[in-house]
């Protein structure tokens, strides 16, 4: 693992497509932004545990439709890692189902 000390503004480059910068930084939190091309998905480490266990997140060898709707924004989601089923069975996309997880964590704050 490299690890490695920025100030605010300060940027990491990963390749030629990704870019870290540091937006905020807080006694006991890092704010980061990260640019990356949308092929390349970009999940905070909660999120993307959600997304492995989720029952839209299929094996290689299943066979999946080309691309879903999601239930609550509308947005058609062309890869399956890119959707994820609520606990009401409903399909969101990773954007709303984000969008979700932190509004229950501000919830849980108060």
């Amino acid at each position: 693992m490299l690890v490695l000390s920025r100030k605010k503004n300060q940027v990491i480059r990963i390749g030629d497509d990704i870019t870290v910068t540091v937006v905020k930084t807080r006694a006991d939190s890092v704010h980061l932004g990260i640019d990356a091309p949308p092929e390349m998905p970009v999940h905070r480490g909660e999120v993307y545990e959600a997304i492995q266990q989720s029952p839209t997140s299929f094996p290689p060898e299943v066979c999946v439709p080309e691309s879903w709707t999601c239930d609550v924004c509308g947005k058609e989601v062309s890869t399956p890692a890119a959707l994820h089923t609520d606990e009401k069975g409903e399909q969101e996309c990773i954007a709303c189902f984000g969008v979700r997880l932190a509004r229950q964590e501000a919830e849980m704050l108060r």
